[in-house]
Parts: C-alpha cells; sequence; structure tokens
C-alpha cells in the first residue's frame, strides 16, 4: 500500500512510485508510434479512409463505463479485504481481552492464546501465499509446527486448538465468558472465510477478457478517426486514450488481487503485526516494532 501525501502541482506528472505508467508504458509508446505512423502515410504516401470521429467517441464513452464498472467492483473487493483485516484485528484485541477476565491463570491465558498468534501467521500466509514473518517459535515447538503447517487449513486448525483448549479450561469463570469467547472465534472464522472467498475468486476471466480486446480495438481504431489532424495531435491523443484505459486496466489488475505483492496490496505484514502485538501486550511480553513505510511502499 502506497502511504504518501498527495502530491502537489509540480509533482503531479513526475511521480513513479505507485503509478501504473510503469506498467503500460510500452503500450502507450506503441500505440502513440502507430497513430502517426499512420497519420504520415495518409499525408504523405496514399490516402486512407476515415473512421466517423463520433462513431469512436461514442465507442470510447462505452468503453470508459465498462472499465468503471470493473475498476469499481475491484475496489470493492480491495476496500472488503481491509475491512476484513481491520475487523480481525478488532476481533483477536477483544478475545485477548475476553480471556484475561475469564482466564485469570496467566500460564492458562497463554495456552489459548498462543493458538491466536499461530491462526494469525497461518492465515496471513495462506492468504500471501508466501511467509509473512518468520514463525513464531517462541509460541509452539517446531515439531507442532510441522504437524499445523502440514495440514490441508492450519489457520482453521488452530482456531479449533483454541477452542478445545477453552472448551477444556477450567479457570473459565462463568458460562457467559465461555459463550463471548466463543463468538469471537466464530467472527474470527468468518473473516478468515471472507478474505479466502475474495483469493479464491478472481473476477469472472471472460468478462476481463471482453474489456481487454475491446481497449485494444479502440486503440487500433481511433488512429483512422484522427487522420484530418495534424501528426502531433494525433500522437497526442492516442498516447492519452492509451494511458487512460490501459492505466484503468492496470489498476484493475492490482485492486482486483489486494493479496499480492504488488504496490497497491493490502499490507498484510504490517497488517499482522498489529494483531500480533496486541497478543503480545495482552501476555504482558514485549511488543515487536510496527512495520513502517519503506520508499512510501507500507508492506
Amino acid at each position: 500500500m502506497i502511504i504518501r501525501q498527495q502530491p502537489n502541482s509540480s509533482q503531479l506528472f513526475f511521480i513513479l512510485k505507485g503509478s501504473v505508467i510503469r506498467t503500460i508504458w510500452p503500450k502507450i509508446i506503441l500505440f502513440a508510434l502507430l497513430a502517426g505512423v499512420i497519420n504520415l502515410i495518409a499525408h504523405n504516401l496514399f490516402a486512407i479512409s476515415a473512421v466517423s470521429l463520433a462513431g469512436v467517441s461514442v465507442f470510447g464513452v462505452a468503453l470508459s463505463l465498462f472499465l468503471g464498472f470493473q475498476n469499481n467492483a475491484a475496489y470493492e473487493r480491495w476496500w472488503e479485504a481491509r475491512k476484513l483485516w481491520g475487523a480481525i484485528i478488532a476481533d483477536v484485541r477483544a478475545f485477548a481481552i475476553e480471556t484475561r477476565i475469564h482466564v485469570p491463570n496467566e500460564e492458562h491465558c497463554d495456552s489459548i492464546l498462543r493458538y491466536i498468534i499461530l491462526f494469525l501467521y497461518f492465515h496471513a500466509t495462506q492468504l500471501k501465499g508466501s511467509w509473512v514473518s518468520e514463525y513464531p517459535q517462541e509460541w509452539c515447538s517446531q515439531e507442532e509446527y510441522q504437524q499445523l503447517a502440514s495440514g490441508a487449513e492450519p489457520a482453521t486448525i488452530s482456531l479449533m486448538k483454541a477452542a478445545d483448549r477453552l472448551k477444556a479450561e477450567e479457570g473459565v469463570t462463568d458460562r457467559y465468558g465461555a459463550l463471548a469467547m466463543g463468538q469471537t472465534l466464530g467472527r474470527l472464522a468468518l473473516a478468515q472465510a471472507g478474505n479466502e472467498r475474495i483469493r479464491n475468486t478472481p473476477l469472472p476471466f471472460v468478462y476481463s477478457l471482453l474489456v481487454q480486446r475491446t481497449t485494444y480495438l479502440y486503440c487500433l481504431i481511433l488512429p483512422f478517426a484522427l487522420l484530418n489532424f495534424p501528426v502531433f495531435y494525433s500522437v497526442l491523443v492516442e498516447a492519452t486514450a492509451a494511458y487512460v484505459f490501459f492505466g484503468l486496466q492496470a489498476v484493475t489488475n492490482d485492486l482486483e488481487a489486494p493479496f499480492s505483492d504488488s504496490e497497491n496490496a493490502i499490507p498484510l505484514a504490517a497488517l499482522h503485526r498489529i494483531a500480533e502485538n496486541s497478543i503480545l501486550s495482552a501476555t504482558n511480553r514485549s511488543v515487536k516494532p510496527p512495520i513502517k513505510p519503506d520508499g512510501y511502499v507500507l508492506a
């Protein structure tokens, strides 16, 4: 995730970090050159029939609506993922507080909360597809870690073990405490399922393919609607159109996968550290330093 202040007018056109221009510049140059070559051929070699500029404009408006809808759907996925991780952090803190209230024995409290640490680690790792941090060796042995990691659903198993430990815990003072903690575990499982749904269900491929093909067709047809204009104008308009339409596609691709390695993805490592520190604070342990942006990018 990019963390920085909004650029002023003097910085606006020179910021590359977090911009899609680094991804789409070859396409911009390619279609700008294509527009220039077609315009030069029409003016200097032989006549080329022009396409109606009004018709191409209507085509562009329709394409922009399709791209806008796709971009909104992708942003909704990104924002939902951020809300789900906000809910996870809140529920982890609530569970830590409830454990300290209803399980007064510190050792017994640790035996429950350590599975929440493992849940956070395995869940974030599953979403990311790679390790977000070193495994919490102070909370489990290497043997137990290997046993959990080798399972099909290590994050789910960690929640189950926390529930089993809570069920067997004699330090729980009353049924209300066990009910409240059980409900919090249920909300963690619900947020986990929501994140997995986002990761495992991308936007429909057929829709993305249609929009991408239409974008290429539009950028191929547009130069023939600009034949009556000077070469510089046709190149400028073509480059601008390519930047807008291919840029929107690149933004959609970034937001569609909120748990990827993109600079604009959800900062899983930072969110995982916040939730982990909540458990460390509840168990009177030293918290780890928060992850800060590196070059405006929060990991």
